[in-house]
């Protein structure tokens, strides 16, 4: 299989559902996320954001990893990816300052035809409450969290919350 080059830029493509415009589009350091503002008429590619775990065998769970910060590093997967391993991803964001939205996550890979048998993904809240959405090739529509051949997850973030988003990335392969 080709290597996948830059694997999780194109991880988190986000495209707000609605909205209005803003012009933040830094990291916050007191807050210690990245504030979804400058995205609602946007979309953007969060790749140096991430920190990545690479989970070698494949059988840490979600609740291992939330638990576990030190298990995340910078996003090195440009140099090093090894496709039939899986990877974490983890990216805090901050809600955007105006209003409540929806945000759709996109994952896909840089390289066309290229992508990820299953992606897990959980949103974490401040107050600890957790939502789990799923995609991937390996997956039918129907499995899916949306039901489409694209592969997504949507979540809604309150104004100005702190959320922590963790994906699981098991399988690279080509796109059906």
């Amino acid at each position: 299989m080709k290597r996948l080059l830059l694997i999780f830029a194109v991880i988190l493509s986000l495209i707000p559902l609605n909205g209005q415009s803003s012009s933040a589009d830094t990291f916050d350091q007191q807050s210690s996320a990245w504030p979804l503002d400058s995205f609602i008429n946007d979309s953007h590619t969060f790749y140096e954001e991430l920190k990545i775990f690479h989970d070698r065998n494949g059988n840490i769970s979600f609740e291992e990893v939330q638990k576990n910060d030190s298990l995340f590093s910078n996003n090195t997967t440009s140099e090093n990816f090894q496709a039939d391993d899986v990877y974490w991803a983890k990216l805090i964001l901050q809600g955007n300052c105006r209003i409540t939205a929806n945000y759709l996550f996109g994952f896909a890979s840089i390289l066309k035809g290229q992508g990820w048998q299953y992606n897990d993904t959980w949103l974490v809240r401040e107050d600890s409450s957790i939502t789990q959405q799923q995609s991937g090739f390996g997956l039918s529509k129907q499995e899916k969290s949306i039901h489409s051949a694209t592969n997504l997850a949507r979540f809604e973030i309150k104004q100005n919350e702190k959320v922590t988003l963790y994906v699981r990335y098991k399988g690279a392969m080509k796109d059906k």
